[in-house]
């Protein structure tokens, strides 16, 4: 259990250093706004949670499908109207 919560926290520290760092012609460009990259890289992290510790174990391992799908596709319009609706009309 500790290798894969040191696993999950290796790769979001790898996908929000992609969000903060641009390889462009000029040379590698950083992000002006590396607090809300964080922001919405924990956002991200937290419907990966989700999915993964209630989702998957109490839907989709009980064989559960069609409820685990609609969970699924729930959550994530759920993520993306607060995203769209509030987060992206803060930044």
């Amino acid at each position: 259990m500790k290798k894969e919560w040191i696993c999950q926290l290796a790769v979001l520290f790898i996908f929000y250093l992609n969000s903060i760092i641009y390889v462009e012609h000029e040379g590698i460009i950083f992000s002006e706004t590396p607090i809300t990259n964080l922001l919405f890289v924990l956002y991200i992290a937290l419907l990966f949670l989700i999915v993964n510790y209630i989702f998957i174990p109490k839907l989709f391992y009980r064989k559960k499908y069609i409820l685990f799908f609609l969970s699924l596709i729930s959550a994530i319009a759920i993520f993306g109207i607060i995203e769209e609706g509030i987060i992206e009309k803060n930044i």
